[in-house]
């Protein structure tokens, strides 16, 4: 769900001719009086080149891992929670209370100053539209070309303690997995050849991540490369985090297929190893900014373990998924970083430009649902569903939403309904087909030279692990 700008989405926006901000868009680390005036923003901008910005990630070159709480790997759990609380406000210091989202909203406006621009273009994914909404609600005067992409609810985000709709379709997208897998059959999916039906394979992979919970499993590669692969990696940071990407379907099916064969090699590689490269690493930015943004600490929250339980339980049947991170409520449960922003959302903000809203039908964490509520709340705004499955509009091809972004942002040109729909191009989920480079081919082939570059672009795009779930720590 969280995660900050990279540079690979410049090569949709350069080529639909967007100005771009990309990098890893972070507060100052300055102590800022809560004024909201960007006056902090710590200026480490490195290039303009006239289409793109691009920076470091703040703070001390000397502090690489900056936003680790601890070095110190110990279990996360609803007894050791108020102990990773009180971590990362020993390491943060006193600059922690200003690492907001509100905060980080106002510092982008000293990017624009220093550049001498009074208008913003933005294009936020995931935790970016939650920055996006923000913003405009905070500067709307500055609000010129503002798309917000795979959205979050900015209302729960800030005022809710329990309720939380991110989960409400994980589950349709699973199905849709499980469907699209039976429907290639098994030369393009490998797991169709355990089943014949999407129930029977729902069933296989069920049993299958049970049996690892209970008895999970030893690989040896070699003497540097070993460990074992359970439950969590195999159902969190495999199958959860493919379903943000329907271009990873294919390879995930071939590790789980591998898995049920009892070859557990590739899925250790790819969801449980830990190498100086992996994904999979420690990392508490995301953890650190929601937490300072939200309702948290034992002013909001009970500390009695049973009470606290008992006001989280019902989150746990939200999808076959609940409980992946459920262990980081006992974290906001005792956080120790007091809140800094006075920030609330509001309905019927209106911005110098209404806002073009981007979802996909079925997002594993960023719902169509919270798309619709993003809509209504800012006067004028139209929403795009990209008819489809996966997390943001970047997750499958469709040149039609890539031509109502690019006219969005070339001109102010937004939809002539308020709710409109485009189709997902080929098929993006089994239907992968490698040239002779092995470079994936296009999909399905256009007329107009400019369409079919930017879908090659869009293929590309697809498969990049640009936005994924936070990696859950093995409880095995």
């Amino acid at each position: 769900m969280f995660q900050w700008f990279t540079s690979r989405p410049a090569r949709v926006l350069q080529l639909l001719g967007v100005f771009t901000m990309i990098g890893c868009v972070l507060p100052s680390f300055r102590r800022l009086p809560p004024t909201l005036d960007g006056s902090g923003m710590a200026k480490r901008l490195l290039t303009y080149a006239g289409e793109s910005i691009s920076w470091k990630p703040c703070g001390p070159e000397e502090e690489p891992n900056l936003f680790e709480c601890s070095s110190v790997e110990v279990p996360l759990d609803q007894f050791n929670g108020s102990n990773h609380a009180r971590a990362c406000a020993d390491t943060m210091g006193g600059v922690a209370t200003y690492i907001n989202s509100p905060q980080t909203a106002a510092d982008m406006n000293t990017i624009l100053d220093a550049l001498g621009q009074k208008d913003m273009y933005y294009w936020g994914f995931s935790y970016g539209t939650l920055l996006g909404q923000t913003y405009a609600t905070l500067f709307p005067e500055r609000s010129k070309r503002v798309v917000i992409d795979g959205v979050l609810n900015q209302f729960l985000w800030y005022n809710s303690l329990t309720k939380n709709e991110n989960a409400v379709d994980q589950n349709s997208v699973y199905s849709g997995l499980l469907e699209e897998c039976i429907k290639a059959g098994p030369e393009r999916c490998a797991l169709a050849s355990h089943a014949s039906t999407k129930a029977e394979l729902a069933q296989k992979l069920f049993s299958m991540a049970q049996k690892l919970r209970d008895d999970p499993i030893a690989v040896y590669i070699n003497n540097g490369l070993y460990g074992i692969i359970g439950h969590t990696s195999v159902w969190f940071n495999g199958i959860l985090s493919s379903l943000y990407r329907p271009a990873s379907w294919q390879l995930l099916a071939k590790n789980l297929a591998a898995l049920l064969d009892g070859n557990a090699t590739d899925a250790f590689l790819s969801y449980e190893w830990r190498g100086e490269d992996s994904w999979l690493r420690k990392e508490d930015s995301a953890i650190l900014v929601y937490f300072n943004d939200a309702l948290s600490g034992p002013q909001h929250w009970p500390q009695d373990h049973r009470l606290l339980l008992d006001k989280l339980s019902p989150k746990l049947n939200k999808s076959l998924f609940s409980d992946g991170n459920f262990n980081l409520n006992f974290v906001r449960a005792a956080w120790a970083i007091p809140k800094s922003h006075a920030y609330v959302p509001r309905h019927g903000v209106k911005t110098a430009h209404p806002l073009l809203v981007l979802s996909t039908t079925y997002d594993p964490i960023c719902p169509l649902i919270s798309a619709k509520n993003a809509s209504a709340t800012f006067e004028g705004a139209r929403l795009l569903k990209i008819k489809g499955y996966g997390h943001c509009s970047l997750a499958v091809p469709s040149v039609c939403a890539a031509r109502h972004v690019q006219a969005f942002f070339a001109n102010g040109k937004l939809p002539a309904e308020r709710h409109v729909q485009c189709e997902v191009d080929g098929n993006p989920y089994f239907g992968d087909v490698r040239n002779t480079d092995g470079n994936t081919a296009a999909l399905v082939q256009f007329h107009d030279p400019w369409d079919q570059r930017v879908h090659a672009a869009q293929v590309e795009l697809a498969k990049e692990p640009l936005l994924r779930p936070l990696p859950i720590k093995p409880r095995v």
